[in-house]
Parts: structure tokens; C-alpha cells; sequence
């Protein structure tokens, strides 16, 4: 009888090649080669760092770009007058539309006119930081959701929710650039800048169509979207559905912000929502 050769290697599955970049390598990826970044993180398992950072890292960004605006006197009225007048304009419609008498209006006037004042207060902007927190968290999580989704019921994607977490997180990398060019171009001019869109740069009126159309051009929202379509093709495990996952997310964008815009243009109610 024959003995068994029991120096014969052992069966093993085939592991990833290559290590897993740590999360600077990742972060500065995002900006130089995007596409090379997922189609390395989509050959290991995903990291909850890797979405958990970036969110962190966006969130604090928006609490501290939101203090240090309203340390400016200059923005504070702005925001304020801004915020009276389209909160004026609302309730003229509503009076015109039936909706409300004019003593309803006047009230309601003298309750904005009390709220809108506390805007830039101390307790005012703790109470705007934590929600900026709350709210956004609870956003990012409930359109990482809807992707999720999606994905898996129109593309039967395989991949998981943390994956499509990682894709948004890390796409918005970019979008934090954004928030400190505001900041500081908010300190500069003694004006806030919600976008940095042509329509802002050029000053143009964002309740007309012109400027809603033109406020889709922002080069910094544009790459966001493109990194985070590309990323989530990768962590959906369908890196040959790219294009899809493009359209899906600019669709998904734009569709949105008109169906907003048309709200906020002709329902009075959301007209003082209107940025």
C-alpha cells in the first residue's frame, strides 16, 4: 500500500492581490484617479472607516463653516433680511391664494419676524449645528437606502449598503472642498454663497429658470456625483454598469432639484423655503 503524500499543499481561496490602501491614499484617490481607487477597495471587504471618516470629516466641515459665517454681522443681516423677505412674499401669496386672511398673515408676520431675529444668536446656531448633524446623518443614511434599492431591484446588484455608503462618503470629499471655498469666500465678500455655481458667481436670480439651470453648473456638485456613480458601480459589484449607475445618480439629482425648484417657485407655502 502506498503512503499518502501529506506534504501536498493545502487548497486555499484565491485572496485579493495587493493590500488594501489605507484611508489617505483613498481620500487623495478620490481626486486624482477615482475609478483606480474603487476597483481596488471593490476586491476586499469594506471598512466601516472608510464611509464613517468621510461623513465625520463633512459634517464638521458644515458645523464649523456654519459658526464661523455667523461671526460676520455683515452675513447675519443678510440672512436674516433674506430669510423676512421670502417669508413676506409666502404669506402674500397665500393671502392672494385664499389660503390665509390678512390678520392670519400678520400673525404669522410677527412670529417669523420674532424667530428670524434669533438667527446668528448663540442658542440659535447650536441648535442649527446639531441639527445640521442630525438631519444629515439621517439624509445620508436614507439616500444610501434608496440607491440600495434601487440597485438591487433594477440592476440586481449584489453588493452591500455599507458599500454604497463608502461611494457617497468618500465622493464627498469633494464636496468638502466646496464648503471651505465658500467659507472663505463668504468671509471675503460679507456674503453667503451656497453653491459656487455659475449662477452664484455671476449673480444671477435662482428663482427664475435661467438661474436654476445654470446653478446645475458647479464643477465641484458635477464631480461629486460623477466619483460617487463610478464608486458605487464598483461596490454594487457591477463595475460593467457604470454608465447606469451615471445616469442613475445625475438622474436622481436633477429630478430632484427641478421637482424642489417647482415647489419652491409655485406653491406659496415652500416659497419661503427658497434659497
Amino acid at each position: 500500500m502506498e503512503e499518502q503524500n501529506i506534504n501536498q499543499p493545502e487548497i486555499t481561496e484565491e485572496e485579493p492581490q495587493g493590500s488594501l490602501p489605507s484611508h489617505l491614499d483613498l481620500a487623495a484617490g478620490v481626486f486624482t484617479e477615482p475609478r483606480s481607487v474603487f476597483d481596488q477597495l471593490m476586491k476586499f471587504p469594506v471598512r466601516t472607516s472608510d464611509w464613517l471618516i468621510p461623513l465625520a470629516v463633512i459634517l464638521l466641515l458644515s458645523v464649523a463653516s456654519t459658526y464661523i459665517l455667523f461671526t460676520n454681522p455683515a452675513i447675519v443681516m443678510e440672512v436674516r433680511d433674506k430669510q423676512m423677505t421670502q417669508t413676506e412674499k409666502a404669506l402674500d401669496e397665500m393671502v392672494k391664494s385664499g389660503q390665509l386672511t390678512e390678520s392670519q398673515k400678520e400673525e404669522q408676520l410677527t412670529a417669523a419676524e420674532d424667530r428670524i431675529k434669533d438667527i446668528g444668536t448663540p442658542n440659535a446656531v447650536i441648535f442649527q449645528s446639531a441639527m445640521i448633524v442630525i438631519f444629515g446623518s439621517l439624509i445620508y443614511f436614507l439616500i444610501g437606502s434608496v440607491y440600495l434599492g434601487i440597485a438591487k431591484f433594477f440592476f440586481a446588484a449584489e453588493g452591500e449598503y455599507k458599500g454604497i455608503l463608502v461611494a457617497s462618503s468618500l465622493s464627498g470629499y469633494i464636496n468638502s472642498v466646496s464648503i471651505i471655498l465658500m467659507a472663505i469666500a463668504s468671509m471675503m465678500m460679507d456674503t453667503t454663497f451656497t453653491d459656487l455655481s455659475v449662477a452664484t458667481l455671476a449673480g444671477m436670480d435662482k428663482h427664475t429658470w435661467a438661474g436654476f439651470l445654470t446653478s446645475r453648473l458647479d464643477i465641484f456638485t458635477i464631480a461629486a456625483f460623477f466619483v460617487f456613480g463610478v464608486g458605487m458601480s464598483r461596490m454594487m459589484l457591477q463595475k460593467e454598469k457604470e454608465s447606469n449607475y451615471l445616469i442613475l445618480v445625475f438622474g436622481m439629482w436633477l429630478g430632484f432639484t427641478t421637482l424642489w425648484f417647482l415647489l419652491t417657485s409655485y406653491v406659496p407655502f415652500f416659497r419661503m423655503f427658497a434659497q
